[in-house]
This record gives structure tokens, C-alpha cells and sequence, in this order.
């Protein structure tokens, strides 16, 4: 029976459906979340089974710590585009997960639903996962369903997280400014041919698009702004795909 992690930010709904869509697949299960979330954490009592790691407040990783180790971090008043460093604090908690889980685990984005088993788990590898290219020879993983197998990282030293090879810890005019959320961790795990290629889309449908800043897609115009979206966050996407999730 597999076991998986989850790594959440704001959006309790998806959370929440997306473990129902775990139960209805993999009954006895065991999930863990950790909460990155500042405004919208996740309502544990939903939720069964649940193994909550609260982050909320920084109690478990101190983010704004751990960002000063980054001199040259993109400050957000500082850029033209800004960046609130998601990628690299959604990968400092992946890493923790794998540095502090004891087994191997599905990691999972809180914004897809399973839609059949997981039936790709493969201990000869450290991850089996899909690719994607970002810029030039820079690849990643995606993120939205994958096998860690952890045992076999720490066997090899290998860590998900490496603030030298991160987006917006470093000199913009670094070729790692391209490295997002698993291009480190896909490139380490390569050179030691311990990564197995999956195809994501026979295992999970994805809200995507920065889900965590588009409740529902749909933006309110407010005079000129277009950037002030609806208060049902993602129900429409929810509710198409209810069959997958809902469990009663």
C-alpha cells in the first residue's frame, strides 16, 4: 500500500478532494500534509488518516531564515517581475519530507484529483516521475505525481533541494535561474540513471495555472484591474470531476 505526501498552500478544497480521491482508490492509505499555508490552512478535521505537519507560522522550517543564507535572492521590491520564492520554499519542504519520512512515498501537487491506482512504483529507481523541459538543456520533474524513494536517496546522498541550482536564489544572470521546483533533484538523480519516466496523465487530472492564485479562473474586472478573481474557489473544476473524489 503506498503512502503519500502532500506539500499545501492556501488551498484547503483541492487538498481536501484530492485525499478523498486517494481513499477512493487506496482505501488504507496513509497521507501526509505539510502546511505552508499563511491565510488558508487546511481544515484537518475533513480529513481521516491525515498526518498534518503544521508550517504555518515557520515552526517547522523558517523560511525567511533560510532565504537570508541567499544573498543574491530576487527581493521582490527590488525586480521588475518580483518573486515570492514559491519554488524554493515548495522544494525546501519536499526535501524536508524526504529528509524526515521513513518510507518511500507518492509525492502529489494539491491541485490534481487521481483518477486510477498507482501502479508505478519502481524501488530501483529514486523517482519515477515524467519531465519536462524548462530552458535549453534544463529539465525538471513535474511535480503533480511522483514515487521518492527516499531509502535510496539518502543511499546516494541526494537531496530534492539545492539553493545553488534554485530560481530566485541566485545571480539572475545565472543559467540556474532556470532550475524550478525538481530540475536539481531530476539532474542528480539522471546522472546516476536511478530515474524512471512515467506519464502523469494516466494517473491524475491537474487544476494547474497557479491554482493557489486563481480560486476559479474567472476574473471580476474591477475598472482596470483583472486580477480579482471569484470567492467558490475551484468549485466548477471540483464539481466536474466529483465522481473521482467524492467518497460518501
Amino acid at each position: 500500500m503506498p503512502n503519500f505526501a502532500i506539500v499545501h498552500y492556501n488551498t484547503p478544497e483541492l487538498t481536501t478532494c484530492l485525499c478523498g480521491s486517494i481513499y477512493k482508490l487506496h482505501p488504507g492509505s496513509h497521507i501526509t500534509v505539510f502546511d505552508n499555508s499563511d491565510k488558508r490552512p487546511l481544515d484537518t478535521y475533513k480529513i481521516l488518516r491525515v498526518s498534518y505537519i503544521d508550517n504555518t507560522h515557520g515552526q517547522i522550517i523558517n523560511f525567511e531564515k533560510e532565504l537570508e543564507k541567499y544573498p543574491l535572492r530576487q527581493i521582490k521590491e527590488q525586480t521588475e517581475s518580483g518573486c515570492n520564492f514559491g519554488s524554493a520554499k515548495h522544494s525546501m519542504s519536499v526535501d524536508w519530507l524526504c529528509k524526515h519520512l521513513v518510507d518511500n512515498f507518492i509525492l502529489l501537487d494539491s491541485d490534481v484529483l487521481v483518477k486510477r491506482p498507482v501502479d508505478f512504483i519502481d524501488d530501483n529507481f529514486i523517482c519515477c516521475s515524467d519531465i519536462i523541459q524548462i530552458h535549453e538543456d534544463i529539465y525538471r520533474i513535474l511535480p503533480m505525481i511522483s514515487y521518492i524513494n527516499v531509502k535510496k536517496m539518502r543511499e546516494h546522498n541526494i537531496s530534492f533541494f539545492d539553493g545553488s541550482r534554485m530560481h530566485g536564489l541566485v545571480d539572475v544572470s545565472s543559467r540556474y535561474n532556470w532550475y524550478d521546483t525538481g530540475a536539481s533533484f531530476y539532474e542528480d538523480i539522471a546522472k546516476l540513471n536511478l530515474f524512471h519516466r512515467i506519464d502523469c496523465n494516466d494517473y491524475i487530472v491537474h487544476y494547474g495555472n497557479g491554482s493557489w492564485r486563481q480560486p476559479n479562473k474567472k476574473p471580476i474586472f474591477d475598472g482596470n484591474r483583472t486580477d480579482v478573481y471569484t470567492t467558490e474557489p475551484f468549485m466548477d473544476w471540483l464539481d466536474k470531476y466529483n465522481s473521482l473524489w467524492d467518497i460518501k
